[in-house]
C-alpha cells in the first residue's frame, strides 16, 4: 500500500468515526416501543445490537492504538446507557453484544461500572441458564420485542456467543468458553451449506427449514468476523480439533466468497444473485475476516490478496465527504424469500460505520 492510499484511509476512517458518534434517528423510523421502553436501532446513544457492534469496533481500535479519545467516548456511552436494559431485565440475544466491549476493556472500565465482574457474570449466567434454547441447546435468537421460537440465526454468534466466550476468559470460567464452542458447532450444523461453505441466515426447528434458500451477505459476514475473533479470544482454551474445525470452516467460506466478489470490490446482499445490490457492511465484514484469516495464516495466496485490495478500494469509494458510509442495508430479520432480502432498505447505521472503520483500521 502506497503512502497516498494510507493517508486516504486514515482521513476517511476519522471522518467515519466522527459521523458514527453523531448518528441519530431524526425521523423515528428506526425507533420502536418494547416492554422496557423505546429501542432505537440507529442513534449512537442507545442500547441495542447496532451500537454494540460499533462499540466493539471502537474497543478493538483502542486496543491497537491506545487512543484516549476513543476510550473516553466508550466510557461516556456506558455511563449514559449501562443501566439499560438492566435493571429492567429485558435481556436478550441482541442486547448482549455491548457486554463484549465491557469484557474486552474490563481493566479500563472497572471504575466506570460498579461491581463489573458481577455484572458480567450476570449476563453470562443468563445466557447459560435463562436464555431460551432450541432443540439441541442452541441459543434461540430472541430480540427486543420479538421471540423467535426455536430459531437459530447467524447473528447470534456475534451478538451473544462472542460475549459469553470473552466473559469466560476474563473471569476464568472455562465452562463459558466450552459453551461458546458448542454453540458454534450447533449453529454450523444447521446453518452452513455443506456444498458451498456459505451460510443460510436462519433455521427453524418448527418448520424444519431455512425459511428461504438465501445466502444473505451480512449474515455470512457475521461468520467471517466470529471465527477469527473467537480464535483470538479463546483459542488457547480450545483443543486442536476445535481450533482446526474453526479454521477449516472459515477457509471453506472464504474460498466460496472469492468468486462472488463484484468487479467493484463488493459482495451483494444476496451473495449469489447478480440482481441484488452491492452491500457495504457485509463487504467490510468479509474484508475484516479475510485480513484476520491471512494474519492467522488460515488462508493465503494471490487470489486472497487481490480480493482484499479490491474490497479496500470499494469501501473507500463509499465513504462520503462527511464520513457517511453508503450502501449499508438496514436491520434484517429472517426472510421467507429472496425478494425480501433484495428489498431491504439502504441507510446509514452504526454497525456499517463501525465495520468499515474496523476493517480499514487494520492498514493504519
Amino acid at each position: 500500500m502506497d503512502e497516498g492510499q494510507s493517508k486516504l484511509i486514515k482521513l476517511k476512517t476519522t471522518k467515519m468515526f466522527e459521523y458514527l458518534i453523531n448518528l441519530k434517528d431524526s425521523t423515528g423510523e428506526f425507533t420502536y416501543q418494547t416492554a422496557v421502553g423505546l429501542v432505537d436501532d440507529k442513534s449512537w446513544n442507545s442500547w441495542n445490537w447496532p451500537q454494540g457492534v460499533a462499540l466493539y469496533g471502537l474497543a478493538k481500535i483502542y486496543q491497537s492504538t491506545k487512543n484516549v479519545e476513543i476510550l473516553t467516548i466508550i466510557k461516556k456511552w456506558f455511563n449514559d446507557n449501562y443501566h439499560y436494559p438492566i435493571p429492567a431485565r429485558e435481556l436478550n440475544v441482541n442486547g448482549m453484544i455491548p457486554i463484549l466491549t465491557l469484557a474486552t476493556l474490563k481493566d479500563e472500565m472497572s471504575n466506570e461500572i460498579p461491581n463489573l465482574d458481577d455484572y458480567l457474570q450476570e449476563w453470562a449466567e443468563w445466557a447459560m441458564t435463562k436464555l431460551r434454547k432450541t432443540p439441541f441447546g442452541g441459543f434461540e435468537h430472541d430480540t427486543f420485542g420479538s421471540i423467535n421460537k426455536n430459531q437459530l440465526w447467524d447473528d447470534t454468534l456475534v451478538m451473544a456467543v462472542l460475549p459469553l466466550a470473552k466473559i469466560g476468559m476474563v473471569l476464568d470460567r472455562s465452562q463459558y468458553v466450552s459453551a461458546a464452542m458448542n454453540q458454534f458447532v450447533i449453529h454450523s450444523k444447521f446453518l452452513m451449506e455443506r456444498d458451498t461453505g456459505l451460510w443460510y441466515h436462519g433455521w427453524s426447528f418448527d418448520q424444519k427449514s431455512h425459511f428461504s434458500p438465501v445466502f444473505w451477505g451480512r449474515g455470512n459476514a457475521w461468520i467471517s468476523i466470529f471465527i477469527p475473533e473467537f480464535l483470538e479470544i479463546a483459542g488457547n482454551q480450545l483443543n486442536e480439533f476445535e481450533r482446526q474445525y474453526l479454521r477449516d470452516t472459515l477457509k471453506y467460506q472464504i474460498q466460496a466468497l472469492l468468486p462472488l466478489q463484484t468487479q467493484n470490490g463488493f459482495w451483494r446482499t444476496v451473495l449469489d444473485d447478480e440482481t441484488s445490490y452491492e452491500e457495504t457492511s457485509a463487504t467490510a465484514g468479509f474484508l475484516y475476516g479475510m485480513l484476520m484469516a491471512r494474519k492467522l495464516r488460515i488462508i493465503q495466496g494471490s487470489a486472497l490478496n487481490k480480493s482484499i485490495d479490491m474490497a479496500v478500494t470499494g469501501l473507500l469509494h463509499q465513504v462520503k465527504e462527511n464520513g457517511q458510509l453508503g450502501n449499508v442495508s438496514s436491520g434484517t430479520p429472517v426472510g421467507n424469500n429472496i425478494q425480501f432480502y433484495k428489498d431491504i432498505a439502504i441507510t446509514d447505521m452504526p454497525y456499517g460505520q463501525a465495520l468499515a472503520i474496523l476493517a480499514l483500521s487494520q492498514f493504519q
